[in-house]
C-alpha cells in the first residue's frame, strides 16, 4: 500500500500482473485470480458480492473456472475500482463515525465513513 497524509491507497503496480493479461481457463487461474483481487478488499465497496459468481466457479470438484465474457467485465470493473480512486482516510477519532450497513441474499456489505471520507469497505459472501 502507499501512504501519506491523505490516507491509504494501494499500490497498483501488481495489476499490471499476468493475471489480468490473460484468459483464465483452470480453477487454479480463478484461485490465483481471486487471491489477486482479494488483496484489494479493503478499497472496494461490496467486494464479495460483485465477484460472487466468478468465486462461485471454485464450489465443487469439477474444473468449471472458465470465465464468461460476462465474469471477464466484472473482473475488468473491479480492477477499474482500483485504479480509479481507491483511497481510504485516517480517521479523526474527534468527529462521528457514521457505519453503513447492506445486506442482500447474495452478501453482506458496510462502510466505515466519517462525513464524505472512507474509512473502510467490509464484505462478506453469504455462503
Amino acid at each position: 500500500y502507499k501512504v501519506n497524509s491523505q490516507g491509504i491507497f494501494p499500490n497498483t503496480k501488481s495489476l499490471a500482473n499476468e493475471i489480468f493479461k490473460k484468459e483464465i481457463k483452470t480453477r487454479k487461474g480463478t484461485q490465483k485470480l481471486i487471491g489477486v483481487i482479494n488483496w484489494y478488499r479493503k478499497f472496494i465497496p461490496n467486494l464479495s458480492t460483485k465477484i460472487a459468481e466468478i468465486s462461485n466457479l471454485l464450489k465443487g470438484k469439477e474444473n468449471k473456472a472458465l470465465l464468461t465474457p460476462k465474469k471477464e467485465k466484472v473482473i475488468y470493473k473491479v480492477k477499474e475500482e482500483i485504479l480509479n480512486g481507491a483511497k481510504l482516510c485516517f480517521p479523526n477519532y474527534k468527529k462521528k463515525f457514521l457505519l453503513e450497513c447492506d445486506a442482500s441474499d447474495i452478501g453482506l456489505g458496510s462502510i466505515l465513513r466519517q462525513e464524505d471520507k472512507i474509512i473502510g469497505y467490509y464484505s462478506k459472501k453469504i455462503t
